[in-house]
C-alpha cells in the first residue's frame, strides 16, 4: 500500500515538474533566462526529452541564437527521432539558416529517416528563401512519393514556392492543376499571403491572360489581394470593372476601406451598397465600428435600426459591437439597454461596457458592473486591467487593494500584463514599495514591465532606484524603447547625470527615435540641467519638428544659464512661428528675464 501511494506521489510530483519547467520554458523572453531553463532540464535530466528538447531548440530559434539550437539538437544526435530533427530543420529556417536547414534535411533522409507532414513545410520554404528551384521540385517529388500531395499546409508552401519562382502559369500545373477560375481562385489566398507587390501584379496579370477576370470569384479574391498589400486604387480598379458583383465583392470593398482606416468612405459605399444589395452581418458589424471610431452616433442609429428592420439575428459578437459603437459615442444609455437585452453574455460583453464607462469617466458604475459581473462570469485579464486603470485615475489605493485580492483569488497575478497595471497602480498611489513588491515577485518581465517600474521611480523622486532599475534592465538583455528613453531622461536631469543621459542619446539614435519631439525636448531639459547648454542648443537646431514644449525647454535652459537675452529672442522666434505659449512658457520667459 505504502508502496503504491509513493509511486502516486512520484507522479504528481514528476508531472508538477514538468509542468512548472513547461511553463518557465514557454515564458522565457530572453537568452538569459533561457539559458538559466535549460539548466534545470539539465539538472533535471529532462534535455534530452523529446518534448523539451524540441520546444528548446525552437525556443532558442525564436530567440534569435540558431547556434544554441543547433548545440542542443546535435547532442541528441544520431539518436533524435522525426519530432526533433523537424524542430532543427524549422529553427534553421526561423532563422534564416536556409541552405543548412535543406542540408540536413538531406542527411535525414540519408539516414533513412522518414520525414512527416511536419517536416515539409518548412523545408519548402527553405528552397523558396534559399531561390532553391531544383531542389524545390526534388522535395515536391518527396512529397508525392510520401503520398502527402493532398496536405492542405504541404500545398500552400508549394504554392507559395512556385510563385516566388515566378512562374504563376506553371505553378498550378506542377501542382497537378489546370489553370482555371476554380483553380486560380484556390490559390489566390496563398498568393496574397506573400504580402509583395510583385507577386500580386503577376497573379493580376495571369488573370487577364487566361481571360478570367470576369469570373466574380476570381475578381473577390483579387480585391482581397490587393487590400492585403495596401493597394487601394488598384482594389477600386479591380471593383469598378466587374461586371457582376455580389455581397462578397461588397464586403471585401467595404471591409477594406475599414482596415485602412477610411471609415467616412466605407460608410459611403455602404449607403451605395444597400441601394441594389442586402448586406449582410459582416458588412454591418464593419460599418458600426467605423461609427463607434468616428463617433458618428447618428449613423450608428441608423444602422442599428437597419439591423432591427431587417430581422437580423444579433448574436453575441455582433451586440458587443453594437455596445462598443454607443459607448464609443457617448451613448452609455443606450449600450447599457442593449446589453440588458442580451440573453447570453461574454467577458468582451462585460469588458466593453465596463470600459465604456470608463472612458466616459463613470468610474462608480464601471466598479459596480465589475461586481455584478463577479456573480454571472469569472472577470478575465482584461477586466482586472480596466478595473486598475480606474484606481489608477482615481489614485484609490483601498479600491487598488480590493482589485488585488480578486485577481489573486482566481491567478491573476502572475499573468504579465495584468502585473504590469498593478505596478503602475501602485506607483500612480504614491506606494512605490508595493510597486516594486509586485514587480519583485513577477517571474516574467517585458519592456511594458521595465518602463512602469521606471517611471514609477521618477514619480517617487528616488533617481538612484531609476538608474539601478536601469542597470538591471540592462543586465537581463532588454532592449530600451522610446518610452524608455523619457523615462530615463528625467532621471538624469534630476541628478546631472551627464553620462547616463549621453547614453540614452546615443541610443535614441539606435532607435531612430531622435527625431521624436518628445525626446527631442526631453534631451534639451536634460543637457541643460546637467551643465551643457551647448548640447541643448545643439537637439533643438537638429530637431525638424518643434512645439510650444520644444520651444519652452529651451527657453528655460537659456534661463537656467543666465543668457536672458537669448531667452527673449527665442521666445519671439516662438511667437514668429505661430505658436501659442502656455502658462509654462511665461513662468519660463519671466524667470529668464530675471537674470538680464
Amino acid at each position: 500500500m505504502k508502496t503504491a501511494k509513493l509511486g502516486i506521489l512520484r507522479e504528481r510530483r514528476d508531472e508538477l515538474l514538468h509542468s512548472s519547467l513547461s511553463k518557465a520554458l514557454s515564458s522565457a523572453q530572453n537568452p538569459k533566462q533561457l539559458h538559466k531553463v535549460h539548466t534545470l532540464l539539465i539538472t533535471s535530466g529532462l534535455e534530452r526529452s523529446a518534448f523539451f528538447s524540441g520546444k528548446l531548440i525552437s525556443k532558442y530559434a525564436q530567440l534569435k541564437d540558431p547556434i544554441s539550437s543547433f548545440s542542443v539538437f546535435h547532442q541528441l544526435s544520431p539518436a533524435a527521432n522525426v519530432y526533433q530533427w523537424n524542430s532543427i530543420i524549422r529553427a534553421l529556417t526561423h532563422c534564416g539558416l536556409f541552405s543548412k536547414a535543406l542540408e540536413l534535411y538531406a542527411k535525414m533522409r540519408d539516414m533513412k529517416l522518414k520525414p512527416d507532414t511536419y517536416t515539409f513545410p518548412s523545408v519548402i520554404n527553405a528552397c523558396a528563401a534559399a531561390g532553391d528551384f531544383q531542389t524545390g521540385c526534388v522535395v515536391h517529388n518527396h512529397v508525392l512519393e510520401m503520398g502527402f500531395g493532398f496536405d492542405l499546409y504541404i500545398g500552400n508552401a508549394l504554392v507559395d514556392m512556385y510563385a516566388r519562382f515566378g512562374d504563376l502559369i506553371k505553378a498550378p500545373r506542377i501542382a497537378g492543376l489546370k489553370p482555371d477560375p476554380f483553380t486560380i481562385s484556390s490559390v489566390l489566398p496563398a498568393f496574397g499571403g506573400l504580402l509583395a507587390i510583385k507577386e500580386g501584379e503577376v497573379v493580376h496579370g495571369l488573370v487577364e491572360k487566361l481571360g478570367i477576370n470576369a469570373d466574380i470569384i476570381v475578381s473577390n479574391g483579387l480585391l482581397s489581394i490587393y487590400f492585403k498589400f495596401g493597394r487601394l486604387m488598384d482594389a477600386r480598379r479591380v471593383f469598378n470593372q466587374m461586371v457582376v458583383k455580389d455581397t462578397v465583392s461588397w464586403n471585401t470593398l467595404i471591409c477594406g476601406y475599414c482596415q485602412m482606416e477610411l471609415f467616412e468612405e466605407s460608410i459611403e459605399l455602404f449607403m451605395e451598397m444597400v441601394r441594389s444589395f442586402r448586406p449582410d452581418l459582416l458588412t454591418i458589424t464593419s460599418i458600426l465600428r467605423a461609427c463607434g471610431l468616428l463617433q458618428d452616433l447618428e449613423f450608428g442609429k441608423f444602422v442599428h435600426d437597419y439591423m432591427i428592420r431587417s430581422g437580423f439575428e444579433c448574436d453575441v459578437t455582433a451586440s458587443n459591437i453594437i455596445i462598443d459603437m454607443y459607448a464609443k459615442c457617448g451613448d452609455l444609455v443606450a449600450s447599457g439597454k442593449v446589453f440588458d437585452r442580451m440573453k447570453y453574455r461574454d467577458s468582451v460583453s462585460w469588458n466593453t461596457l465596463i470600459n465604456g464607462y470608463i472612458q466616459s469617466g463613470s468610474y462608480d458604475k464601471g466598479v459596480k458592473l465589475f461586481k455584478k459581473m463577479k456573480m454571472d462570469l469569472k472577470p478575465d485579464c482584461i477586466t482586472f486591467v480596466a478595473l486598475l486603470s480606474i484606481c489608477t485615475r482615481l489614485a484609490d489605493m483601498e479600491l487598488g487593494k480590493e482589485i488585488h485580492c480578486d485577481l489573486a483569488k482566481l491567478g491573476f497575478d502572475s499573468d504579465l500584463v495584468v502585473c504590469n497595471a498593478l505596478v503602475d497602480m501602485y506607483a500612480k498611489c504614491g506606494k512605490i514599495d508595493y510597486a516594486l513588491m509586485v514587480f519583485e515577485n513577477m517571474k516574467v518581465h517585458d519592456i511594458v514591465t521595465w518602463n512602469t517600474v521606471i517611471a514609477a521611480c521618477v514619480q517617487a523622486e528616488d533617481c538612484s532606484l531609476g538608474l539601478r532599475m536601469v542597470n538591471q534592465m540592462k543586465n537581463e538583455e532588454f532592449m530600451p524603447d522610446m518610452a524608455t528613453m523619457l523615462g530615463i531622461l528625467p532621471i538624469c536631469s534630476a541628478i546631472a547625470a551627464k553620462r547616463q543621459g549621453k547614453e540614452v542619446h546615443a541610443c535614441t539614435f539606435k532607435l531612430g527615435s531622435e527625431s521624436a519631439v518628445s525626446v527631442g525636448n526631453a534631451l534639451i531639459e536634460m543637457y541643460s540641467k546637467c551643465g551643457n547648454l551647448m548640447y541643448s542648443i545643439r537637439v533643438f537646431e537638429h530637431m525638424k519638428t518643434k512645439d510650444v514644449v520644444t520651444w519652452t525647454a529651451l527657453i528655460s535652459a537659456y534661463g537656467m544659464h543666465g543668457e536672458g537675452k537669448n531667452a527673449l529672442k527665442s521666445f519671439e522666434e516662438m511667437l514668429a512661428a505661430g505658436l501659442i505659449p502656455d502658462h509654462v512658457a511665461f513662468i519660463a520667459i519671466i524667470y529668464a528675464c530675471s537674470h538680464f
